[in-house]
């Protein structure tokens, strides 16, 4: 005969177990002889509720020398999916970095693309992506005249020069 310790966790009929609901139970293998001995065999099982999808904005952005929590944009579907934990890879390290946390550290101006994994322990976790803008913002600007005249009805082109030239914003 066979027993569970938790019939809504898992059930067991013939030694073919069933997962009921998310959580771990003992199924127990009972043999009984003739003369009233009994031999039993033991073993823990974790019902699992699997990640089926994982749910981010397409687009963020974020400025050189400034972090973007990227693991608070991510969604996991279902809510009560078992395995909570994601991993986090960057397509080019060169313009930013992401820590296992997934937090990500613009390092210079650029489009990066984030690719966002489920930990699960199966052949197809879910992934999904976003596209980050690592932007460099202006820190200076100067204007190439710092006094001129100009007469009425006229016009006079003003020259500026924003600093650093490959800022974004």
């Amino acid at each position: 005969t066979y027993e569970t310790s938790d019939p809504s966790v898992a059930t067991v009929q013939a030694g073919t177990v069933t997962g009921k609901g998310p959580g771990t139970a003992k199924i127990t293998a009972i043999a009984t002889f003739e003369d009233g001995a009994k031999l039993e065999a033991s073993a823990s099982i974790t019902v699992i509720v699997p990640v089926t999808g994982l749910k981010i904005q397409q687009k963020a952005s974020v400025f050189t020398g400034e972090t973007l929590d990227i693991a608070s944009l991510v969604s996991i579907a279902p809510e009560n999916a078992t395995e909570q934990s994601l991993s986090f890879d960057v397509s080019d390290t060169s313009l930013a970095t992401i820590s296992e946390s997934g937090i990500l550290q613009g390092i210079k101006a650029g489009n990066v693309t984030v690719i966002i994994t489920s930990k699960e322990k199966t052949d197809k976790p879910k992934t999904a992506k976003i596209l980050v803008s690592v932007n460099q913002a202006v820190t200076g600007i100067s204007i190439s005249e710092s006094e001129f005249n100009v007469g009425k009805k006229k016009t006079h082109a003003i020259k500026y020069t924003v600093s650093p030239s490959d800022a974004t914003n």
